[in-house]
């Protein structure tokens, strides 16, 4: 049976519907980082394009992406040890 587009099915809640989480129960956070750093090239100018137009490997996406977002990560787990 096909779904109609553009509606969505009701998400169940992971804790049961209830307002407020009892003490013993995990909380689970989900944190979606992207990076701020200003660009040093207009748009559509032929550097950018260059740049875009250039191989990259899943590799080094991700080590660039690991050392764009490094401070945020940093953050996000300092945070817990911050809020006691």
């Amino acid at each position: 049976m096909a779904r109609a587009i553009g509606k969505s099915a009701p998400r169940q809640r992971p804790s049961g519907d209830r307002k407020y989480l009892s003490p013993d129960e995990p909380l689970i956070l989900t944190v979606y980082l992207r990076h701020r750093l200003p660009v040093r090239r207009r748009p559509g100018s032929a550097v950018d394009l260059a740049e875009l137009t250039k191989r990259v490997t899943l590799g080094k996406l991700r080590l660039e992406r690991q050392r764009i977002l490094k401070r945020s990560v940093e953050r996000v787990l300092r945070f817990p040890s911050n809020s006691t």
